[in-house]
């Protein structure tokens, strides 16, 4: 734009969006184009079709004394067989370097199995009765949860006649909600308003009837162990919703409260893990994988069944998680497996190639985790480097974005609520399956 006579631009990109350099390389590749517009504007000619024609490259503006453009050298070395990326540079004291990224190794890793053999792989499902049992608990704890939801906001005072309309900021007022569950709390407004009981009108929400008219769960929840344990996390939650908010209770502490106890019910107990697990263990076998890296393993409740379906082929397993709790928890579990080693991994930091093997992996096991990536695109490109040609990334994540149960317990934990991508658009925390395989891709 133009200020004062003067051609004024403006460069931003946003965090955590491109490598290291790469948004710096590409500034000062775009300053060298202006630079070679401003000192020969004839060179910049408009074809027929009112695109700009080609511009000369010029010598990048770095202390450099020959007459060379760094782009040339890199596009040179691109000629060469088997070198995929190239990046000249001109250090501080004048020297040039190249640093080089060699083509994948077309050797296959391992003995993985062809896609027909995954795709064909029979998994057996759940008895009916234990189908039964599920479906029912979860429409418990779906209908519970939307009531407690409910309760909440109906006992400061929100919600309670339609004909008052709340404003967003009032509403966290009235919760004294933090800033970090600021989102938890509109995606509380958006489960009501997708389920009719609550009218948005702009910034602010109306009830169609009172909230308190939301019924109680038709049928009680069943009686296993592991049904009960979380009808009772999620009545713990509930009646701890005004501290979590306000930040004087931690979720954490709910969750792994009585030995894990509910982490066991969600996460390995109840069928529909139970089962994953199983699965995750029977393809993790076929891919005949020798090194293997598990992130947010936790509990380590997918990591036991894995093990032992992979103790013929594997020759290191690396159990990784942000918790150093899980991780001497894991240690003592499995002190008996040599071959298991332990670390911290972060999924949304930057990698340290130097603590994973140079060779790379042949399978990445990742089972409700990447859910929690602020950026999951970065995360799968970050995973992708620490596999070897070849490699496979095992994932397993639910699917089901409007969960009710979610948002009344799990929900004030931060992961869920940390995403920083294109979930913005609709503030759900979850991807859909089409989603993933878009993202995969």
């Amino acid at each position: 734009m133009e200020s004062d006579g003067e051609l004024m631009f403006s460069w931003y990109c946003m965090d955590n969006v491109l490598e290291p350099g790469a948004a710096e390389a590409m500034f000062n590749d775009y300053c060298a184009i202006l630079q070679a517009v401003i000192a020969a504007p004839e060179s910049l000619k408009t074809l027929a079709s009112g695109i700009a024609g080609h511009i000369p490259r010029r010598r990048w503006p770095l202390n450099a004394q020959a007459d060379y453009d760094l782009r040339d050298i890199e596009q040179a070395t691109l000629e060469y067989p088997g070198i995929r990326q190239a990046r000249a540079e001109i250090t501080e004291q004048g020297a040039l370097t190249l640093d080089i990224v060699m083509a994948d190794d077309p050797s296959p890793s391992a003995a993985m199995p062809d896609e027909h053999e995954l795709t064909q792989l029979a998994l057996p499902l759940p008895e009916q009765a234990q189908l039964d049992e599920l479906e029912a608990t979860w429409r418990w704890l779906e209908a519970r949860a939307l009531q407690g939801i409910a309760a909440t906001l109906n006992r400061h005072g929100l919600f309670t006649t339609p004909e008052i309309a709340h404003r967003f900021s009032a509403i966290v007022q009235a919760l004294s909600a933090q800033a970090s569950h600021q989102r938890l709390l509109r995606q509380w407004l958006q489960c009501l308003t997708e389920r009719e009981w609550l009218i948005r009108e702009g910034e602010s929400w109306r009830c169609r009837i009172p909230l308190s008219e939301i019924p109680e769960p038709q049928e009680a929840c069943p009686q296993s162990q592991w049904s009960q344990a979380l009808a009772q996390y999620l009545e713990t939650c509930i009646a701890r919703h005004d501290a979590l908010f306000s930040g004087q209770c931690s979720p954490l502490e709910l969750l792994f409260n009585e030995q894990h106890r509910v982490t066991d019910a969600l996460y390995r107990d109840n069928p529909a893990s139970a089962c994953l697990n199983r699965y995750t263990a029977q393809i993790a076998a076929l891919c005949s994988a020798e090194r293997i890296l598990e992130v947010g393993a936790g509990t380590a409740a997918t990591t036991a069944p894995v093990l032992k379906a992979t103790r013929n082929t594997r020759q290191s397993y690396h159990f990784t998680d942000v918790s150093a709790q899980f991780l001497n928890d894991a240690r003592a579990r499995f002190h008996d497996e040599s071959q298991v080693s332990y670390a911290l991994f972060d999924i949304n930091q930057p990698l340290d190639f130097t603590a994973h093997p140079e060779a790379g992996y042949d399978l990445i096991v990742a089972v409700n985790v990447l859910h929690d990536a602020s950026h999951v695109v970065q995360t799968l490109r970050r995973l992708k480097l620490l596999l070897k040609a070849g490699g496979r990334l095992l994932i397993v994540e639910a699917t089901e974005r409007n969960s009710v149960f979610q948002l009344a317990s799990v929900g004030f934990i931060e992961g869920l609520s940390g995403y920083r991508d294109f979930r913005r658009r609709d503030e759900k925390p979850m991807l859909t399956r089409s989603a993933w395989q878009e993202v995969l891709v």
